[in-house]
């Protein structure tokens, strides 16, 4: 006889504290048969991006205006945690991606753009058990936004940026035994459609940093 730990899977939120939320929300919990020995897995996303007001220009401001670049890269990585119902997260090793931008002028305005595919794959073999969790990110990412002035907290300008995720998050399981229900089997797996606005209020600086709990570093063009 079979017995399986009941247990969740979270993808960590997307969420700055400093700017104001909604909180979107996509669960997907396969529905298994009732069947005894049957393992039940929730996948939960919370990515609570948010609109966020541009802050005023200062007037007064004394440091030179901005002489942007040409574009650069934001350095994106994302961590993945799986959770059980007797332990605290396990760590998984993150996954890493890049999404390129363009900086161009335009009725004295500058605008970055950008876009690029991000794909992630997790893999989780479960303590105790021959079961293992695999789960895929499927993501097209398009960057907008505006290089800004300075202002006294971001002296070398800032970006008043969005970046805007679409795809999907899918999951699937191996390993069950015969006589448990797979609810997601890599055959027929689980899939949850997922889109979501994250604004990054990046600093105009090498390096400059902003984690969501994802982390996004910006990376300007030399």
């Amino acid at each position: 006889m079979y017995r399986f730990r009941v247990f969740t899977l979270l993808i960590l939120s997307m969420s700055l504290a400093a700017c104001g939320s909604y909180t979107p929300e996509a669960t997907l919990t396969p529905q298994a048969p009732q069947v005894e020995n049957t393992v039940t897995i929730e996948i939960l996303s919370e990515m609570t991006p948010a609109s966020t007001p541009t802050p005023p220009l200062v007037s007064g401001v004394t440091e030179e205006p901005v002489s942007p670049t040409t574009g650069g890269r934001i350095e994106v990585h994302i961590p993945y945690l799986i959770a059980t119902q007797d332990s605290p997260p396990i760590d998984v090793p993150e996954c890493a991606a890049e999404v390129p931008f363009s900086i161009t002028q335009e009725d004295g305005r500058n605008l970055l753009a950008g876009t690029q595919q991000i794909h992630c794959e997790f893999e989780n073999p479960l303590e105790d058990s021959s079961i293992t969790i695999y789960v895929v990110l499927e993501f097209e990412s398009v960057l907008n936004g505006e290089l800004l002035e300075p202002t006294p907290n971001k002296p070398s300008g800032w970006l008043d940026a969005y970046l805007v995720i679409d795809g999907t998050i899918t999951q699937y399981y191996t390993g069950y035994p015969p006589e448990a229900v797979n609810p997601c089997p890599e055959s027929s797996p689980c899939s949850t459609p997922t889109s979501e606005v994250i604004p990054l209020p990046f600093a105009f600086e090498e390096g400059s940093t902003i984690t969501t709990p994802w982390t996004f570093t910006l990376h300007l063009q030399q």
